[in-house]
């Protein structure tokens, strides 16, 4: 979580540039942004949403972990499927995406609000001061079902984690077989290879779904259906209206994705390693019984 919060810190005006240039009607490169930004807002603007970013890490990986071991496990246990089978982790990342995207619906509906309200995109445009203001102004103007605006595109979006992880523990797999070692053996750099790999084509291959998710969550009182937003984009931007953004994107989620890889596979190292020593300390007889033993008569 603490690598996540300081990648969420240092990536968070990329995050909002990207999301900013999702929605503009005109394209814009990430230093037209920054600029439109810095006169508009100043710094802070740049940092708009990264509040809701940090508490929404720990429910998301949370959700996200705990669903996708989970559903690992359960395909080696009850199915007896490979745990290093593609299948295997494509049916975990599926499983655990879904869960994440509509327990975390509401902080994202959210933050894209507070990223993009200097815009002004709607006509029923309400200032939100701060993120109590913003939940309390949502639920009364539009009610419950807005905090889950954008969720459809987002589950079309599982599909970033299904290649992601897949090809991730395959990357990883080929980078050890290479060596002739087990993927715990894996060294830094090649974890990183593996995660910037996996990172950028998942990125670029669902980046669609991002641009439709954004555009539904800024809506007000309009409603649109995924097929009417998609063709709305086509007919008045083309295929580069499905990608705007992608750059800025890129640049903020492939170290982010480097950081909590490698974070966390070696967290699950020591992990291991500390079980494994305590297993064996366990099975060894204390000094203490050993002595008490031995002056024992038969």
């Amino acid at each position: 979580m603490l690598s996540g919060a300081t990648t969420a810190f240092f990536t968070a005006p990329l995050d909002l540039m990207r999301t900013q240039q999702m929605v503009v009607h005109a394209p814009e490169t990430m230093t037209q942004t920054t600029r439109r930004v810095l006169a508009k807002e100043g710094i802070v603007g740049l940092y708009r949403g990264l509040g809701l970013t940090m508490m929404g890490l720990m429910p998301t990986w949370a959700v996200y972990w705990a669903s996708y071991q989970y559903l690992k496990g359960v395909q080696v246990e009850y199915l007896e499927r490979n745990q290093d089978s593609v299948l295997t982790h494509l049916l975990a990342a599926m499983g655990a995406g879904v869960a994440t995207t509509i327990s975390t619906s509401p902080i994202w509906v959210v933050k894209t609000r507070l990223q993009t309200q200097s815009l002004k995109l709607n006509a029923a445009h309400t200032k939100y001061h701060d993120v109590p203001h913003a939940i309390m102004t949502i639920l009364k103007q539009e009610g419950v079902r807005a905090f889950f605006r954008g969720v459809f595109p987002s589950l079309l979006g599982v599909s970033h984690v299904c290649v992601q992880f897949p090809l991730y523990e395959q990357v990883k797999i080929f980078f050890a077989e290479r060596g002739n070692k087990s993927t715990q053996e894996l060294s830094f750099m090649e974890l990183i290879m593996a995660s910037m790999v996996s990172k950028v084509v998942a990125s670029t291959a669902a980046f669609p779904h991002e641009v439709l998710r954004v555009r539904q969550q800024v809506q007000r009182d309009e409603e649109s259906s995924i097929m009417h937003l998609a063709k709305h984009i086509y007919v008045k931007e083309g295929l580069r209206g499905f990608y705007r953004g992608l750059v800025t994107n890129l640049f903020r989620v492939v170290p982010a994705a480097a950081i909590t890889f490698v974070s966390f596979e070696y967290y699950s190292r020591f992990l291991i390693k500390m079980t494994k020593r305590d297993g064996h300390k366990e099975s060894q007889p204390s000094p203490s019984s050993s002595s008490s033993s031995s002056t024992q008569k038969p």
